[in-house]
């Protein structure tokens, strides 16, 4: 997936790196949960609901402002990106996918060098 968002940057698709990033994010969590939880995410339970799971932790194994920039990816890539509800007048921009990618880069950097190595 990461591959996949970084193409994206190169052609200047910024909606699919987005997206990408996002994905890429919710399989790491979905392993991140399972590793932490001992157990599968339930069926139905989606990537804010992972998050939040992690949050209910004291301390959670996942640092707080770690969660912050997963929950982050996780919003600019919902709407309108992974879920196709429009937002009016709303272009992905260079911006959110630098951003999307830096912080799913940094996250996945952070997670298996700091918190699950």
């Amino acid at each position: 997936s990461m591959k996949e968002a970084f193409g994206g940057m190169e052609k200047r698709n910024w909606r699919s790196c987005v997206v990408m990033c996002r994905r890429a994010l919710q399989a790491l969590m979905e392993v991140a949960y399972e590793k932490f939880f001992g157990v599968k995410p339930a069926k139905g339970l989606d990537l804010n609901g992972i998050i939040r799971s992690f949050e209910k932790l004291s301390p959670p194994p996942i640092p707080r402002h770690w969660l912050n920039i997963a929950d982050a990816v996780r919003n600019i890539g919902n709407v309108p990106g992974a879920h196709p509800r429009p937002v009016p007048s709303y272009r992905f921009s260079k911006g959110d996918a630098v951003l999307a990618y830096s912080n799913t880069s940094s996250f996945v950097s952070a997670y298996f060098e700091k918190i699950a190595p």
